[in-house]
């Protein structure tokens, strides 16, 4: 009797699912972006989530204003090292495909196009647990964006934008994990 409990109280304690959110700055794209995962605990050290990037950029280069926004949905795997008390080593692999959408403005010309591109991101970082169900973040994160071509014409001239202008992005971000 005393076994049955004890393990009705285990499975009690394990919560497999959680959402996490991270936000931060792209410094070679000069962008923001933020981050959602949503999804379950594989061990106390693994998880596995569905993920929603989002990352937008506006420039003016050449007298052409040019913005482009990328939205990705993939898979992204996490695995954490305890490094003392409460303070653990984690890293992050992620791939999916990233959804474009691009405008090039000239005068009256302008251009707007969408396409779509395979994305892979990593992280490694900081975190420390708060509680069982609170685990704040930091870390560097690396996104490759493969590159894309778009053209549109327009009375006869066709216009080319491709991207991304650099095909790794580097960034720092924050965010926090709650657990279910």
């Amino acid at each position: 009797m005393t076994v049955a409990m004890s393990m009705t109280s285990s499975a009690q304690s394990h919560n497999p699912l959680f959402t996490s959110l991270s936000g931060g700055y792209f410094f070679d794209a000069e962008a923001p972006y933020a981050i959602l995962d949503v999804g379950m605990e594989v061990s106390d050290d693994k998880l596995l989530s569905l993920q929603l990037l989002h990352s937008q950029t506006d420039g003016d280069e050449f007298g052409i204003s040019l913005d482009e926004k990328y939205t990705g949905l993939g898979l992204n795997y996490k695995q954490s090292r305890q490094l003392g008390g409460n303070i653990e080593l984690y890293y992050t692999v992620g791939a999916g495909i990233a959804f474009v959408d691009v405008e090039a403005r000239s005068g009256a010309i302008s251009i707007q196009e969408n396409t779509t591109t395979p994305y892979i991101t990593t992280t490694v970082g900081i975190q420390e647990r708060f509680s069982r169900n609170f685990t704040g973040h930091f870390g560097i994160r690396a996104l490759w964006l493969d590159d894309f071509s778009l053209n549109k014409t327009i009375g006869g001239v066709t216009y080319s934008l491709s991207g991304p202008e650099h095909d790794i992005n580097f960034g720092l971000e924050l965010g926090f994990t709650y657990t279910f």
